[in-house]
Formats: structure tokens, C-alpha cells, sequence
């Protein structure tokens, strides 16, 4: 595992807030709304103490397009800060916050200990669960069928993300689909 230190004041954090005109709308209607910017559910949870971070944008990858052997030189990250508490997204008028796994993916916590797998996830911002509860993203659904299900989805991901996700981690896991 590579450790990513990553600063709350960095540009790409403060560039998800709510847009004035939904906020408008909302209350125009009588319907409550986080208005809170990324930064700012970010500034509030880690002073109660929580260890927070934005969900990683994957495909932000200017360096490694600039330099096509960087990947030689530095890891080519394919999930987000692991065992931490993510802030994904707001389309629905709350924030979306999940808890990452050992890898930095939205799993259960100690999922990666188990010695069989049935299923392993690939997929964009769908399978990662972009803007919806913990335990409503695809991989919970599926989980519920067959527990032993890894989700490596995250926003973004193409078929060359997801071909590298499959070489790093399902290799590895052999799962039955």
C-alpha cells in the first residue's frame, strides 16, 4: 500500500459545491439541502476528529500524461486513501460518505482477508456508488447474494483503468466471476 498525503487545501477538493440555483430551487420548495462545499464537510469532520478525505479522482492523471514512463518512477494510484472516511459526492441534496476498505475502495473493512471470492466489480462511478448511501452502491446490493463480492469501481475508470485494476487486484483474488 502507497501512502498519499493529501493537503484539505488542495484545489481539486474545493471545486464540488452545491450550485446556487439548485439551492435556490430547494428552498423554494420547502426541501432542506447540505449547501456545504467539499471543503467544508471536510473541515467539519475531521474537527470532531475523523480522519477524512476526498474521494480521489482517478482519472486526474496530468503527470502520468505528460510523462508516459512516470509510472517507472511513482505508483499509478487506482483507489482512494484506504481505512479512511471518504466525502464522494452531493447530487441528491446530502453529501455522500463512505468509509474505504484496506485498499481504498468502497468495501467493507476487512473484506480483502477473505480466501475466496465470488465476484470482483470493475466499473466507473456506477459500481463505485457515486452520490448514493452506504450500502446502496452496486457492490452492497450484490454483496447481499454473495457476500465475498470486491468492488473496484471508481469515477472515471475506463477500460484501461479497469484493465489495471483487474491485473493488480483480481488476478490475485481468482473469483468465480
Amino acid at each position: 500500500n502507497v501512502n498519499y498525503t493529501i493537503g484539505i487545501e488542495e484545489e481539486y477538493m474545493i471545486c464540488d459545491t452545491i450550485s446556487g440555483n439548485l439551492i435556490h430551487k430547494a428552498e423554494n420548495n420547502s426541501i432542506w439541502i447540505d449547501k456545504r462545499s467539499k471543503l467544508e464537510v471536510l473541515q467539519d469532520l475531521r474537527l470532531r476528529g475523523v480522519s477524512s478525505y476526498p474521494a480521489f479522482l482517478v482519472t486526474n492523471r496530468v503527470p502520468w500524461d505528460e510523462n508516459p514512463d512516470l509510472y517507472l518512477e511513482e505508483p499509478l494510484p487506482l483507489g482512494s486513501i484506504s481505512e479512511s472516511t471518504v466525502v464522494h459526492c452531493n447530487e441528491s441534496g446530502k453529501w455522500s460518505i463512505y468509509n474505504s476498505d484496506e485498499k481504498g475502495f468502497n468495501n467493507p473493512v476487512g473484506i480483502w482477508g477473505e480466501t475466496e471470492y465470488m465476484t470482483v466489480l470493475l466499473g466507473d462511478s456506477y459500481v463505485h456508488g457515486a452520490c448514493v448511501d452506504p450500502g446502496e452502491d452496486l457492490g452492497s446490493w450484490i454483496r447481499k447474494e454473495y457476500a465475498n463480492t470486491i468492488s473496484l469501481g471508481q469515477r472515471g475508470n475506463g477500460p484501461i483503468l479497469q484493465m489495471a485494476g483487474l491485473k493488480e487486484y483480481g488476478v490475485h483474488l481468482r473469483p468465480q466471476y
